[in-house]
């Protein structure tokens, strides 16, 4: 949308799905202005530095910026890192994002670059988190744009989510950044985003923002489309609000919700009567301190 050409590479799956792949001699060829690696979950947290530090050996004069929660949560630690020359914080950056690759086209003025944690003569820079959107409407994928991205390279393994993609297709829609419950097993939960994630928490999607994102999905792919998020934490009046978004689109794909605890029975009548093909995943974790 701004004039980037961007790309994603799962090396994992690479390797995954053949012993001759060899990461080092792909990472080689590649030359952006820019890489970026996904710090998300900590199981991430091996592999990400991991890759930076292959990246870094391969093409030192190629910067490097990590994004996500851990990556959010642990800035600080990660910027002393060799191999890390920028982290942005938050769980929207977009356009944290393209103020950094301008910065590197032009004046280098990172300090500019709101949420950015940055080095200058390897000492640490912690610029303010100023960037807070109040909704996550104006950020959507533009599904046109993706796939033409994946068909320009005809390099599809590089790209599917995993495995098993091809034989279990599933494409998704985040209706949320964040999450209203307390769980113990993840980090989004408001108490602790309130330390470390500006903005306010749970950031949602509207019902319309979303019924377009599942609209456009639905227009390439037979997939089902899975509902990333408890659409109740929103509340009953959004809850319903998403029901009927989505009922009017007349999609015929099958629509995966996401709860985690039991949806109220007249929500699931709704669903019922709106939309032809649906299903749902019962998430196993518990916000209550009782059943933890």
């Amino acid at each position: 949308r701004h004039g980037y050409r961007t790309r994603i590479v799962n090396l994992a799956l690479r390797l995954m799905r053949s012993r001759r792949f060899r990461p080092e001699r792909f990472l080689r060829r590649l030359r952006p202005r820019l890489f970026g690696i996904d710090l998300h979950w900590l199981p991430h947290a091996h592999g990400g530095p991991e890759v930076a530090a292959l990246l870094k050996r391969l093409h030192p004069d190629i910067p490097i910026v990590f994004g996500g929660i851990s990556s959010s949560y642990f800035h600080e630690e990660l910027i002393q890192d060799p191999a890390v020359d920028f982290v942005l914080r938050g769980s929207v950056t977009e356009p944290c994002l393209v103020a950094l690759l301008r910065e590197l086209e032009g004046e280098r003025r990172f300090d500019r670059v709101p949420n950015l944690t940055w080095k200058r003569d390897g000492v640490a820079i912690v610029n303010p988190a100023s960037f807070a959107p109040p909704s996550l409407d104006p950020y959507v994928l533009d599904v046109g744009m993706m796939v033409g991205t994946v068909g320009g390279h005809r390099v599809f393994w590089t790209s599917i989510p995993f495995h098993a993609w091809w034989r279990h297709p599933i494409t998704a829609v985040l209706t949320v950044r964040g999450c209203a419950r307390g769980c113990i097993t993840c980090g989004a939960y408001p108490a602790a985003y309130k330390r470390f994630m500006q903005a306010h928490h749970p950031l949602l999607r509207g019902p319309e923002a979303i019924a377009a994102q599942v609209r456009a999905l639905t227009r390439i792919s037979r997939a089902p489309v899975f509902l990333v998020g408890d659409i109740n934490d929103g509340g009953a009046d959004y809850a319903r609000a998403v029901v009927d978004a989505l009922g009017r689109t007349g999609v015929t794909n099958r629509i995966v919700f996401e709860f985690f605890e039991p949806p109220p029975p007249e929500l699931l009548r709704r669903i019922d009567a709106r939309l032809p093909h649906w299903g749902a995943e019962l998430s196993p974790e518990s916000h209550d301190e009782t059943v933890r």
